[in-house]
């Protein structure tokens, strides 16, 4: 069969344009029954995530509601005041992840559906960053928020707003509940791991620098060399990756700067592995790699296994919907700070005095 949805633009925002107007159009009357996931996979031959997150978007602009035990149906009223919802704002960034992102709003989802709320999701990159989500909140449509990788200053004015929110990451607000890792310790371990296997020319390669994360994230990059009286330097460090491009780009001008390790945290460092091998290079002969904050697994038909930090995220992200359920129903919810496991693979080699010298960059 083949696909309606060949464009250069995402299958699951064609999907939703297409239902949209479908919607618009009259095909479907208020109150209608709507397409299953399985009926729009049949339909336009795509994966299930692309149905799920298209779902997901119309759901959250009011087109559409679930009914659970019942299934999808056109709104009536947009969405009732009645109906139990938790809004989820996400930044771009994290969409742009979309398998991984669905994966983890599925095990939040979870913990929500047995307490009888669904989400709404709602992406910074299809609503403004402030109207929207005021319309949610002053025609009462969502009962609270949680907030994924989004901005320091979203987290700022959802706290003049008095509604409940969890922030899943890191924040700089005092008395928010959030759920997050110790991300200046993981980084800083890991740099500084790298650091005693004779590594100098370290690349961070990481996502929105706006994220207050990304900034924890670099303060522990920055603090593993000074430990140590080296100076960090900025141009291994990589920000705002956000796409398979950014990576691959990111990954080449690391390689040009005479970089001999890279510490990733990112979900697509899969395509930096296969740069690597295509400019001849070997991981870890010419370039060591580490990975943080993800599922420890092999990279390549050696069965070399990465080093690096697992965290459990859909735990996470089940702890959340408990942490946000908890605050609805007038209970003290404390922030919590998720553990992490650091793996020793063979993904990182030791290098010699000589070594740490012997790859300049492009222009020495």
């Amino acid at each position: 069969m083949v696909s309606y949805l060949k464009n250069s633009i995402p299958k699951y925002k064609r999907l939703k344009d297409i239902l949209g107007e479908e919607i618009k159009n009259g095909k479907f009357k208020e109150s209608d029954k709507f397409y299953s996931e399985r009926e729009l996979v049949g339909k336009f031959n795509i994966s299930r995530n692309t149905a799920v997150e298209s779902l997901r978007i119309l759901e959250s602009q009011g087109l559409i509601e679930r009914i659970q035990g019942k299934g999808t149906f056109v709104s009536n009223k947009k969405l009732s005041n009645n109906t139990k919802n938790i809004a989820v704002v996400v930044s771009e960034i994290f969409e742009t992840r979309h398998s991984a992102s669905i994966s983890l709003i599925q095990s939040m989802e979870k913990v929500l559906d047995k307490a009888g709320y669904h989400i709404l999701l709602i992406s910074l990159e299809h609503y403004s960053k402030k109207q929207q989500i005021d319309n949610l909140i002053s025609q009462k449509k969502a009962d609270a928020f949680i907030l994924v990788s989004v901005p320091g200053e979203v987290h700022k004015w959802f706290a003049s707003k008095n509604v409940p929110f969890v922030i899943i990451g890191n924040t700089l607000l005092k008395n928010a509940p959030y759920i997050n890792v110790d991300y200046f310790k993981l980084v800083n371990k890991g740099i500084s791991y790298l650091l005693e296997l004779g590594h100098r020319k370290i690349g961070f390669v990481i996502g929105d620098k706006e994220n207050i994360g990304v900034m924890i994230g670099i303060r522990g990059y920055e603090n593993a060399y000074n430990s140590l009286g080296l100076a960090a330097q900025s141009r291994y460090i990589m920000t705002d990756i956000s796409n398979a491009s950014n990576v691959i780009k990111a990954t080449n001008n690391l390689i040009d700067a005479g970089a001999t390790a890279i510490l990733f945290d990112i979900y697509m460092f899969n395509y930096a592995v296969d740069e690597i091998g295509d400019r001849g290079l070997g991981v870890p002969e010419d370039i060591s790699l580490m990975v943080a904050t993800q599922k420890i697994r092999k990279i390549n038909a050696k069965n070399s296994l990465l080093t690096g930090f697992e965290v459990d995220i859909n735990k996470t992200y089940r702890l959340a919907g408990k942490m946000i359920i908890d605050l609805i129903n007038g209970k003290e919810v404390k922030s919590k700070t998720v553990p992490y496991k650091f793996f020793e693979g063979n993904s990182c080699k030791k290098l010699g005095t000589e070594a740490q010298s012997s790859r300049g960059t492009k222009n020495e």
